[in-house]
């Protein structure tokens, strides 16, 4: 992967999407949010932690 970095350009394209992960014991739900500038290509995402849950049986 690579690093990601910010441009000066104001425009920027985002989609937010959620993920589930299942452990033995809980669930996990990671809100995700990717962005790009579509003028010069630079782009990243930020992760947070939604929801955490004990799973059950």
């Amino acid at each position: 992967m690579n690093l990601s970095l910010w441009c000066e350009h104001e425009e920027k394209t985002s989609k937010y999407s959620t993920v589930k992960y299942s452990f033995d014991e809980k669930e996990v739900l990671l809100k995700v949010q990717t962005w790009m500038c579509p003028i010069c290509g630079i782009h990243g995402s930020n992760t947070e932690i939604a929801q955490a849950t004990e799973a059950c049986d």
